[in-house]
């Protein structure tokens, strides 16, 4: 009989020994299960990071190209400006010229009427002079040579009149072209502006 229970004390023991055995045999592979999920959860963490660091530099490389761009359309912005000054300035110019070849035709052109009232006087000076022939041959003489230096100038005055026009001319049609460039210049600065502020937007 005691044989028997200490046979069966010891057989609970040893249930209780491989009981405990076991549990301590799942709870270490529930342990491990736990390690092994918490470093695949690391090594996603380090992926993760490492992806967000991948794409923080990418971000920056793409500010970086995207300020570069700007300061470089800011730089055209500012030559065309100044082209567009400098065409402003020049058409200035050009129209001085203009304006003042255009007093000079007109002073030129008051000269050649006064001129061509001059030939009309002396004209009727030589037909009084011819009716006098008689009377005065060398007064007749003069009048012709005041009236052929008369004509000389007219021509001449003339021959000035219409250069002076066809200078003008020529002016008129550089500051038609230079006014064409001008609106170019502005077409291409109208442009280079709604480009930058559509890439402000995005």
């Amino acid at each position: 009989m005691a044989a028997e229970k200490l046979a069966a004390e010891r057989a609970q023991q040893i249930e209780q020994a491989n009981k405990a055995k076991a549990e301590q045999s799942q709870l270490a592979s529930e342990r491990q299960a736990q390690l092994e999920k918490l470093s695949a959860d690391r090594d996603q963490q380090v992926k993760t990071a490492a992806e967000r660091q991948q794409q923080i530099e990418q971000l920056s490389q793409a500010k970086a190209v995207a300020e570069k761009l700007a300061a470089e359309r800011a730089q055209q912005v500012e030559q065309a400006n100044k082209a567009k000054a400098e065409q402003s300035q020049l058409a200035g110019a050009r129209q001085a010229q203009v304006d003042e070849l255009a007093v000079d035709r007109d002073r030129q052109s008051k000269t050649l009427e006064e001129c061509q009232q001059q030939v009309a006087r002396l004209s009727d000076e030589i037909k009084a002079a011819e009716s006098l022939a008689v009377e005065s041959a060398k007064q007749l003489e003069l009048a012709h040579k005041a009236r052929n230096q008369q004509g000389e100038l007219c021509t001449e005055q003339l021959s000035r009149l219409h250069q002076a026009q066809q200078e003008n001319k020529e002016l008129q049609e550089r500051q038609r072209l230079m006014n064409d460039e001008l609106t170019k210049a502005e077409a291409q600065i109208d442009l280079i502006t709604d480009l930058l502020l559509r890439e402000q937007g995005i």
